[in-house]
């Protein structure tokens, strides 16, 4: 996948849910690109691997402002925090004391991003170059977006979506070797969120690398 993430706003017609159709979700989801300007929620994601079949969970918070700025704050033992100011991105893991900095550009698709959150990012347009769209209208209540991608592969992306705040509440990303969900909750659409979101500053005593290291 090129983009990451990270576009989420994904919205539905109001229309039968079971009857809606390819054209209509994409042209639903063309006019959202506009509509939502900012974006935050909380998420659970869980990943599991088929060797060795281990599960591992994370949940944080997000808020996002379109079109790159965002802020991913991951809890628990393995706590990060991800933020992007539209141009850099930082990602900070306090158990290493340690933030890696770089371009968006440059660590766009890095693992410090969970896996799933990358929807928020994605544009109508790009759906359509690089994956088979289709709609899955046998989920019942809330119509899932299906997307296999063009150039082949076994990744499969299935986006739960949301009519009411026109958000995919629930992105399942199925792959070779594992299988990440990922849920959202607390879903708040345009709210005011302060600038100092999408800034960084290390705090002390912490090792920044900058990204690419040169080559000694």
């Amino acid at each position: 996948m090129k983009r990451v993430a990270w576009g989420m706003a994904l919205v539905l017609s109001a229309g039968a849910l079971s009857a809606a159709s390819v054209e209509d979700v994409l042209r639903r989801l063309e006019r959202a690109e506009g509509e939502i300007k900012t974006l935050s929620f909380d998420y659970r994601q869980t990943a599991r691997l088929s060797v060795g079949k281990t599960e591992t969970a994370v949940s944080g918070r997000v808020s996002f402002q379109r079109p790159d700025r965002f802020r991913i704050e991951t809890a628990g033992p393995a706590a990060q925090t991800v933020v992007s100011d539209g141009t850099h991105l930082w990602i900070h893991t306090p158990a290493h004391k340690q933030v890696i900095k770089d371009t968006l550009k440059g660590l766009l698709g890095a693992s410090g991003v969970p896996a799933g959150l990358g929807s928020f990012q994605w544009k109508v347009a790009d759906l359509k170059k690089e994956f088979n769209v289709a709609v899955d209208d046998t989920a019942g209540g809330t119509p899932v977006l299906v997307l296999t991608p063009q150039a082949g592969g076994e990744t499969v992306v299935r986006l739960w979506i949301d009519m009411d705040t026109g958000v995919a509440v629930k992105t399942a990303l199925s792959a070779d070797t594992v299988k990440t969900d990922v849920t959202l909750s607390n879903v708040r659409v345009n709210p005011r969120l302060a600038k100092s979101l999408f800034r960084f500053k290390p705090p002390a005593g912490t090792e920044v690398l900058d990204m690419p290291v040169a080559a000694p």
